[in-house]
Order: C-alpha cells, then sequence, then structure tokens
C-alpha cells in the first residue's frame, strides 16, 4: 500500500500537482500504522506541500518526538519527493529554518546562501562522522532539482546526512520501504545519542 502512495504521488507531482489528501493524511497514517510498536521512541509523522505557497520539494517526515515535532529545526528522517516526481529521497535530515535566525536566508544576497550552503554540508560532514557507519547511503548532498537558493527544498538538498534514493518507476514493495525506514531511524537514534545537544553542536560550527 504504500508503495502506491508514493507511486501516485510521484505521479501527480511529476504533473505539477502536489497531492495534498495523499501526503496530509494517507502517507502519514499508513506509515504511523507500520511503524506501531516498531520502534522504541515515540515518534511525530506528518507530511507538508507548503503553507503559503505550494512547495516545491513535499515532504512526510518522521521526527523523534521527544526532540522535536516540527522540521524546522533539529533531526529528523524524511522522505523529499523531486521538483519534477522523477523520484524520491529517504533522508535524514536537518531543519534548515534556524539560519533565518542567524541572517534571515531569504534576503541575504547570494554569496552569503552559498555560505549557509557550506555551513550546512560542514555540520552533515560532521555528523555523518558520528555515525558508525553509511554503507549503502547516498551522504552529503542530495539532488531534488532546486536551483532556487530562496527555496527550502534548495537547502535540504545541502542538509542531507545519509539518504537512499528511489526512482519514480522503481519505488520498492511496502516491506522493503518499511526495513529502509527502520534501518534510518536507528541512525536517527544513534546520532540521537552522540550529540544529545543539537542546538549547542551547530552553532558551535559557525
Amino acid at each position: 500500500m504504500l508503495q502506491q502512495l508514493f507511486k501516485q504521488v510521484l505521479s501527480d507531482k511529476a504533473c505539477g500537482v502536489n497531492n495534498k489528501l495523499l501526503l496530509k493524511r494517507g502517507i502519514p497514517e499508513r506509515l504511523q500504522y507500520l511503524l506501531a510498536g516498531q520502534h522504541a521512541r515515540e515518534l511525530h509523522i506528518y507530511g507538508s506541500w507548503g503553507q503559503t505557497f505550494e512547495a516545491h520539494v513535499p515532504w512526510d517526515a518522521i521526527c523523534f518526538k521527544q526532540y522535536t515535532t516540527t522540521t524546522t529545526f533539529h533531526l529528523f528522517c524524511v522522505f523529499l519527493l523531486a521538483k519534477d516526481g522523477s523520484g524520491m529521497y529517504l533522508s535524514l535530515n536537518q531543519g534548515v529554518d534556524y539560519l533565518k535566525e542567524l541572517n534571515s536566508v531569504k534576503n541575504v544576497p547570494s554569496t552569503r546562501r552559498q555560505k549557509h550552503r557550506q555551513y550546512l554540508q560542514s555540520c552533515s560532514h560532521e555528523l555523518l562522522g558520528k555515525l558508525g557507519g553509511a554503507t549503502g547511503y547516498i551522504t552529503g548532498p542530495i539532488d531534488l532539482g532546486i536551483d532556487n537558493s530562496k527555496s527550502t527544498g534548495w537547502f535540504y538538498q545541502h542538509s542531507n546526512i545519509a539518504a537512499k534514493y528511489y526512482q519514480a518507476g522503481a519505488i520498492p514493495t511496502e516491506d522493503q520501504l518499511l526495513r529502509d525506514v527502520l534501518d534510518l531511524l536507528n541512525k536517527y537514534d544513534e546520532l540521537i545519542t552522540a550529540v544529545p545537544n543539537y542546538r549547542n553542536f551547530v552553532h558551535s560550527l559557525l
């Protein structure tokens, strides 16, 4: 069922449509059902297609509720749909909105946004080093088809820590997707344990 849900949202995305119903309800509810009792930590699962404007990169996130219930800050696992619907990533990622506290990300010169990109990549590199290993994962920047550096999706490309990529025409079975999610949740747990104070960590790299 999860396979079919993702196939549908990617197909819709390829036609320029964010399927709000599946992103907001269908996928989170199915993930909640599949993950019930599968992980020791309490999970908060939710999706977004954007708020004021539709997002270039809609997503469905899985957060450790003890630490965060939002993707604006902290660490989380997230399914990120490519802008053109050609595929999606399951990513261990970080919130990027806190950069607004530093320099109002959307209103700074291009050169400063590039510095933000470099900063996010530095954070990702340091966080990756705290994992026991990431064999089989894409580490570092990912490609969501976003070249507009004012888009939050552009930043998510550079804040990726470890990810798996699925082409739209080759979405795995529900069982495989569940195994992949559980494996990444274990890495998420490992990272949270290694970096108990994430705020101090990211600010130490400024």
